[in-house]
């Protein structure tokens, strides 16, 4: 049998569970259980003293002392007349009574301590300032020059109020000068000093009794709203030379550009025609295209510096850090992603007639340093500028490719046809990575195998240039690569819904430079598309769409599983570059070029997203 400890309710002394009446203040903790035969003797012991000090509540019964207003237990009044007067207080509340503030009543105390006694006149000042002793004593010299005494003016007696003489002097002398006769006789003054100083005290009164701290007061709280005005309108004269708000940093080839919620954003001009992504509120915009009367500046991505770039001759297009694998078949094992890692990052150079492939510098244990590969870059380029043979390139390994040795290149993965390709279609290269290859140095060398591997963004942008300086149009076409965004058409099975859905998933999954959002989902059994509002609208999967992969289909009846449907990617900041352009290019055009250029950059700038594009320069090198 367990026991515990309970507090009284009336006194919180510490009880069993099982008392049924508390032993020091009596309280009965349950009337149900109470024991008949204590409750008699405490009603012996009560009677037993001549009288109790609890009286029975008449509500509930509840024994309660004999000063409580009201009962501890059910709050009921003790006593009739009690209540009544409570509900009549109730039923007429007291009035509000409203106090002056202390600026509004200063008046009536000062003249209430006017119409006071001589002690309550003499201690006006107190809480004010005390003269010293010396000007106190001058004072007192010249108010008795002034109303010198006279033995035949009869004495004035002050029993209740003083003499209007004597405030006055008082108040000129600080509380310092009394009466000079101990029986209450003064010498009274002339009458043209009484109605002098009759006229005066009033007035004097009033300027010594009210403190220095509220004579001023007015006057250094007006200061104040000044000097906060004067701040206010100071503030608004800045902030109306500024524009109003805080302006962001503009680069000198940049302008600012609003989103849809309003937000600023800081583009370039090599951004103008694309499409993005406020950072703020994630809206998309628009940056406006050129105009034909303000024709932009070209604004390449090298020449973003404060100081140009050298050129690089005739290599006026480049692709920077693409991965160059060399693979020895003998080697060669069938594997997904065995060569993912085992690669070389290379720079690939476009002139009109011919491809060049830099190995910048030898990479050590923790690969090349990025502050070398600038270096010799910068290097390289200004060698080039200046016609110097590709061989004497400060660079690990330079590999020059002419015209026909860049036909001959051929995109091996993905590839429609898996046994006649020599990897089987397996991504040995990492998944959903377009590999092309490329000739050797060394033909006769089959150990030296080179490709190049591409996410999708980077060979679009491969592909362009192809098609620019070497006519070779639709590259990797034929293998399965789109270079276009390409869609099916679908319709929500729920809602009649057109779904535009992308085609080609896996490569834009694994491209950073692409963001993919579902609109829909497709049944794993039966292939029931549903678009996103369908599926929220039928609670498929719950509402948020995460009990998918155990959901069951509504028309089949079987497992609906996780199959979505995507619609038009979106360009991420990481990508931004690679759709804009075609190919870096370098240097600054000179003499005729100037023009041709110019057209170079604004049509590489309004390339629309994973279109083929040339500039004025490349087409006529094509044709």
């Amino acid at each position: 049998m367990s026991v515990s400890i309970i507090p009284c309710p009336k006194c919180g002394e510490l009880l069993l569970s099982d008392t049924a009446q508390c032993p020091k203040c009596h309280h009965v903790l349950g009337r149900a259980g109470a024991d008949p035969v204590d409750s008699g003797m405490h009603v012996e012991t009560a009677s037993s003293d001549g009288g109790s000090d609890e009286i029975p509540c008449p509500d509930c019964g509840e024994m309660v002392r004999k000063e409580l207003v009201r009962c501890w237990q059910c709050g009921a009044f003790m006593r009739q007349e009690i209540a009544e007067r409570y509900l009549q207080m109730q039923e007429n509340p007291a009035p509000v009574i409203y106090s002056l503030p202390p600026d509004q009543g200063a008046e009536e105390q000062l003249l209430d301590r006017m119409m006071g006694d001589d002690s309550q006149a003499g201690t006006v000042d107190e809480d004010d300032f005390v003269l010293s002793e010396s000007v106190a004593q001058a004072a007192q010299q010249a108010a008795e020059t002034a109303t010198p005494a006279s033995p035949s003016t009869p004495p004035a007696q002050s029993d209740t109020a003083p003499g209007a003489a004597a405030p006055a002097a008082a108040g000129a002398a600080g509380g310092t000068a009394d009466a000079e006769p101990s029986g209450g006789q003064s010498a009274g003054p002339a009458p043209a000093a009484d109605a002098t100083s009759g006229e005066a005290s009033p007035r004097n009164v009033e300027d010594d009794d009210v403190p220095h701290s509220v004579k001023t007061g007015g006057d250094v709280l007006l200061n104040i709203a000044l000097q906060e005005e004067q701040e206010l309108q100071q503030r608004r004269k800045t902030m109306r030379k500024r524009g109003g708000r805080r302006r962001p940093f503009v680069p000198p080839n940049g302008f600012v550009i609003f989103c849809p919620n309003g937000h600023q954003i800081v583009v370039q001009e090599r951004h103008r025609g694309m499409t993005g992504r406020c950072p703020r509120c994630k809206a998309l915009f628009i940056v406006p295209r050129a105009t034909w009367t303000d024709k932009p500046k070209p604004s390449e991505k090298a020449a973003e510096k404060t100081e140009p770039q050298p050129e690089g001759g005739r290599f006026d297009r480049w692709l920077r850090d693409v991965r160059l694998h060399i693979v020895d078949p003998t080697k060669l094992k069938l594997k997904e992603g065995a060569l993912e890692k085992a690669f070389e990052p290379v720079d690939i150079g476009f002139a009109k007639d011919e491809m060049l492939l830099l190995r910048l510098a030898k990479p050590g244990l923790f690969g090349v340093p990025e502050k070398k590969r600038v270096e010799v870059r910068e290097k390289v380029l200004q060698l080039l500028a200046e016609q110097v043979p590709v061989g004497d390139l400060p660079v690990e390994e330079a590999q020059a490719i002419d015209a026909e040795g860049v036909r001959t290149m051929a995109v091996v993965l993905p590839t429609p046809y898996p046994h006649e390709s020599m990897f089987a279609g397996i991504p040995v290269f990492g998944k959903a990575r377009i590999v092309v290859r490329i000739p050797s140095p060394n033909p006769e060398d089959a150990t030296q195998l080179r490709f190049l591997s591409f996410t999708l963004s980077e060979f679009r942008r491969f592909a362009r240039l192809l098609a620019a300086r070497f006519g070779m149009d639709d590259f990797g076409v034929e293998m399965g690569v789109p270079l276009q965004d390409e869609f099916e058409e679908l319709t929500c099975h729920y809602t009649d819904q057109k779904l535009q859905v992308l085609q080609h998933v896996d490569l834009y999954q694994a491209d950073p430079a692409y963001e993919l959002e579902a609109i829909g989902y497709r049944c794993g059994t039966c292939g029931l598309v549903v678009s996103e509002d369908g599926r929220k609208k039928e609670k498929i999967g719950g509402p948020a769409g995460k009990g998918l992969a155990k959901a069951k289909c509504p028309k089949c009846q079987g497992k609906f599983g996780v199959h979505p449907l995507y619609g038009p990617p979106k360009v991420t900041e990481a990508g931004e570059d690679i759709e804009g352009d075609p190919g870096e290019q370098v240097g600054t055009p000179r003499g005729d070029e100037a023009s041709d250029a110019g057209s170079d950059g604004n049509a590489s700038a309004e390339t629309p997203r994973g279109g083929a594009a040339a500039s004025a320069e490349d087409s006529e090198a094509a044709s």
